[in-house]
C-alpha cells in the first residue's frame, strides 16, 4: 500500500537526514519538506547550492527570475559569504519573507497541488492510500506488466510512480 506521504516522499526523492528532535509534528514535517527540496536541486550533491542550481530550482516551477534577482537571492541566503548555501542558510532564508522566497514558495505550492491532483487520479477508490491493484493499472497504462513479485517491492513501485509523474507533470 502506498500512502499519501509516502508518495510524497517519493517524488521529493529523500529527506535527507536532519535532526528535528526538538520541533513538533508540524516542524519536522517542514524541515523534511524543505530538506527534500534542497536535495532536489542539490543537483551535485555537495551539500550545498550555487546560483545555477536555484535558477534550475525556478525554472523547474515555472518562476521567472533575473539576473539580478537571482544574484539577490543568492546575497539573501549566502549568510557566511562562501559564495554558495548550505541546508542551514537555506532553510533560513526559504522561510524568510523575502520577496523572491515568497515567489518561489509559491511556485512549489502550485507543483504540490499538481501531485496531490496526480495521487488523486491514480486512487480510484479515494482511500487515501494506493493499493497494489491501483499501481497495477498504473503500470498496465503506461504499457508496464509487473509481476505479484514486482508489485510487492518497495523500489518498483517507487520507480513506476517517479516515472508516472515525470510524465504527467511535464506535459
Amino acid at each position: 500500500v502506498v500512502t499519501a506521504n509516502l508518495f510524497v516522499s517519493v517524488i521529493c526523492f529523500a529527506f535527507g537526514n536532519v535532526d528535528t528532535s526538538d520541533l513538533d509534528a508540524e516542524g519536522r514535517v517542514h524541515v523534511r519538506k524543505v530538506r527534500a527540496l534542497f536535495d532536489r536541486i542539490d543537483e551535485d550533491g555537495g551539500g550545498t547550492i550555487d546560483s545555477h542550481e536555484v535558477e534550475d530550482l525556478a525554472k523547474l516551477i515555472d518562476v521567472d527570475l533575473s539576473p539580478e534577482q537571482l544574484e539577490q537571492a543568492i546575497n539573501e541566503m549566502d549568510e557566511d559569504r562562501t559564495g554558495s548555501v548550505s541546508f542551514e542558510e537555506f532553510i533560513h532564508w526559504w522561510d524568510s519573507s523575502s520577496p523572491i522566497a515568497v515567489r518561489l514558495r509559491r511556485g512549489i505550492i502550485a507543483e504540490e497541488a499538481l501531485i496531490a491532483a496526480s495521487f488523486d487520479r491514480i486512487d480510484e477508490d479515494g482511500s487515501g492510500a494506493l493499493s497494489i491493484e491501483e499501481v497495477g493499472r498504473l503500470a498496465a497504462a503506461m504499457g508496464t506488466t509487473l509481476t505479484d513479485e514486482e508489485l510487492s517491492s518497495n523500489a518498483v513501485l517507487r520507480s513506476i510512480l517517479q516515472f508516472y509523474l515525470l510524465i504527467y507533470l511535464t506535459c
